[in-house]
């Protein structure tokens, strides 16, 4: 068989078509409204004004642009503004499927690991949830961040910071991933080409900056989104009575403070650590992996970021991603569920007096990423050393049997 061929369409198809069916149901929560407001806005405002006048408007340029456009089609009825708003997400999700299987393929040379591995995430609860109802565009930031670390391994740095770059058009969020991937250069060559691709990926940035002026710094580069840390939705009982209390609610207050400060920091620590311990042969796919887990863990509680280590721990930990997957459909579909408004299509409002219920499910996809974070950290040379000594040992048992029947032939 054609190792082309090694992932059936029926696979694909099956990917987009689940999420279509949710897309379809759901209208999608507050994130649906905020996006078609932000469409109208750039139809109907000064460029400029959108950022300056609309204090929930924290969005790169592109994507901006995109819901305007959306809007210009199909203006008021937000249904159809939904659907095609999501459009790009659902196309993301399909891509994604078939780059895991690919990499699965790469990682292991067998064509049925790779067919499961696509099939696994083209039926991921937690993936369906948020590409197909949510309403934002966090699907397409992931599937952009796992064809940057894939190209990068496959050392094609030029297309990889192009695809880095993208991600970072699509949320800030994604510019320290892009930085520690420049990072990865492994010659002057590969460096220099990232970072072209990622200068002509700062264009929209430049125009926007140019054109925005000090609030798009303030609104865009700086943005720091609310405390969500995972301690917020824990049930308070865990952490508010006990010795470990005034610690946890420092922890929760300082969250949103230090965001910025922790991530770059974190980014450093990240490429130091895969420079000192010679990993110039480690995965770049788990350095990602780990980089994009941490990052959820540490920011935790927003419901759309939870899919941006999805497709990465799909390719590198496929298992562990369908746990983290199936605990966050539990921790969503009871979110969601909680503040459902029954009416066709299902949508769900989220306000400050809403019932917080759905806190009780947020331990299981903790759970998960911890458990993802032990498992990337772990990776080291010594998995490196033993293919390294298979292959010599192969390599010597093919050079004894040469010298063997060398001799005897002579």
């Amino acid at each position: 068989m054609s190792r082309r061929a090694f992932v059936p369409w029926s696979i694909l198809a099956l990917a987009a078509f689940v999420r279509i069916v949710v897309a379809i149901v759901g209208l999608g929560t507050n994130d649906t409204f905020f996006w078609h407001q932000f469409g109208r806005e750039v139809v109907t405002w000064p460029f400029a004004d959108v950022w300056r006048y609309d204090r929930f408007m924290n969005n790169p340029a592109m994507p901006a642009l995109y819901a305007g456009m959306v809007y210009r089609w199909v203006g008021e009825r937000v249904y159809a503004f939904s659907l095609l708003f999501k459009l790009p997400s659902l196309i993301a999700e399909v891509i994604a499927t078939g780059l895991i299987a690919r990499i699965t393929l790469d990682r292991t040379s067998s064509v049925r690991a790779a067919r499961w591995a696509a099939l696994a995430y083209a039926l991921n609860p937690g993936a369906i949830l948020i590409s197909g109802y949510h309403g934002n565009i966090d699907a397409v930031l992931a599937m952009f961040s796992l064809a940057a670390w894939y190209l990068a391994s496959l050392g094609r740095f030029g297309w990889a910071g192009l695809a880095a770059g993208a991600a970072v058009n699509c949320k800030v969020a994604a510019a320290p991933a892009a930085l520690l991937l420049l990072w990865c250069a492994r010659s002057r060559r590969e460096f220099l080409l990232a970072l072209a691709a990622l200068t002509i990926m700062a264009v929209p940035y430049a125009i926007a900056l140019s054109a925005v002026g000090q609030i798009f710094i303030e609104r865009v580069l700086l943005y720091r989104p609310p405390v969500g840390s995972w301690l917020t939705a824990v049930p308070a009982e865990l952490y508010d009575r006990n010795i470990a209390a005034p610690f946890m609610k420092w922890l929760v207050a300082a969250h949103s403070n230090n965001l910025i400060q922790v991530t770059l920091l974190t980014t450093l620590l990240l490429a130091v650590w895969w420079h000192l311990r010679g990993y110039r042969r480690m995965d770049l796919l788990t350095l990602g992996a780990l980089f994009w887990t941490w990052l959820v863990l540490w920011i935790g509680g927003a419901y759309q970021y939870a899919i941006w280590p999805l497709p990465l721990l799909a390719a590198t930990r496929p298992r562990i991603a369908l746990g983290y997957g199936l605990g966050l459909c539990v921790w969503l579909a009871w979110s969601y569920g909680d503040v459902l408004q029954v009416t066709w299509p299902l949508q769900s409002v989220f306000l400050d007096s809403n019932p917080t219920r759905s806190r009780f499910a947020v331990p299981i996809p903790l759970t998960m990423l911890l458990v993802a974070l032990v498992s990337l950290a772990r990776h080291d040379r010594a998995r490196d050393a033993t293919r390294s000594h298979e292959v010599d040992d192969a390599s010597l048992d093919t050079t004894d049997r040469a010298l063997r029947s060398e001799f005897v032939e002579q």
